[in-house]
């Protein structure tokens, strides 16, 4: 049997990351309100949110086929009203399957254009296609409700969207930051230097409350700070290693950030971060 949700109610307190609810790796899945129009929605590791308005529902990332299912009914929980938009926060697949559920109520799913060159190069079965895409920058509205999609180019792959919201000081992360040090090491569609621009670029957006994808329910910007910092800071200390000619194989075991220590995966998660570190100098990327 399914556990039973726990929604946290209550309107948004902004405050320091520090003061911000740790999540608990236990839950199966949670919803939790964010303010009174959204909310997210947690499953086994992965994060999503939705918009209630008062002519229906925006949701996104369906996860997967199962995930979808419990999504849909913690969204019946909140409001009866059908969902009329999926949008997809970029094209990976631990996100983006299992929207048919969605689908067959009538949703129209959207994404950024770039997605589609993955969808139809990978085809999947869970996947539906979208059948609209935005080309850059978006206000998105419904039923009195607005918020904005920002697309900052290639990063972590090439589609991926923030969501922006500006009532609630907030922003949607898919991927690009997280309150830990996982993510990284081994993904094979990111590029270094754009990833890290992204980052600058969401660090001078104005806002104060992080809602990431593999992550609690509340972060402060200072997870996107932090993840900045642990990027340049590994790149320049990997660059000094192999300038000193330390066979890459040997630098995750000479290298000791104390600063990064505290950070979710990071014991399991630091040598595959090297490795991908003493690639991007190695390569000239």
């Amino acid at each position: 049997m399914k556990k039973v949700v726990c929604v946290l109610l209550g309107a948004l307190a902004l405050g320091f990351a520090g003061e911000m609810p740790a999540q608990d790796w236990s839950k199966e899945y949670e919803t939790t309100k964010i303010s009174d129009r959204l909310y997210t929605f947690w499953r086994r590791g992965i994060r999503n949110i939705f918009v209630v308005t008062d002519e229906g529902v925006i949701a996104t990332d369906p996860i997967s086929p199962e995930a979808a299912e419990v999504y849909r009914a913690e969204i019946a929980r909140v409001t009866d009203l059908p969902v009329r938009y999926v949008i997809y926060s970029h094209e990976h697949w631990d996100h983006v399957l299992g929207g048919r559920i969605f689908k067959d109520e009538g949703a129209e799913f959207i994404s950024h254009e770039n997605c589609l060159k993955f969808f139809f190069r990978n085809p999947n079965p869970d996947l539906v296609t979208p059948d609209r895409t935005i080309s850059g920058n978006t206000p998105f509205s419904l039923g009195g409700e607005s918020f904005n999609l920002r697309y900052l180019g290639e990063n972590h792959g090439d589609c991926l969207l923030v969501f922006e919201f500006p009532e609630e000081r907030a922003i949607y992360l898919a991927d690009l930051a997280t309150d830990g040090f996982i993510g990284l090491g081994t993904l094979p569609d990111y590029d270094i230097v754009e990833y890290l621009r992204s980052l600058r670029e969401i660090e001078a957006m104005d806002f104060d409350l992080m809602i990431g994808a593999h992550g609690p329910a509340r972060a402060g910007k200072d997870a996107v700070v932090i993840r900045r910092r642990r990027m340049e800071t590994i790149i320049d200390a990997v660059g000094r290693e192999l300038e000193a000619g330390t066979p890459v194989a040997e630098i995750a075991g000479k290298l000791h950030f104390p600063e990064f220590e505290h950070l979710r995966g990071y014991q399991s998660q630091l040598p595959a971060f090297v490795l991908r570190m003493a690639q991007f100098h190695e390569m000239g990327w």
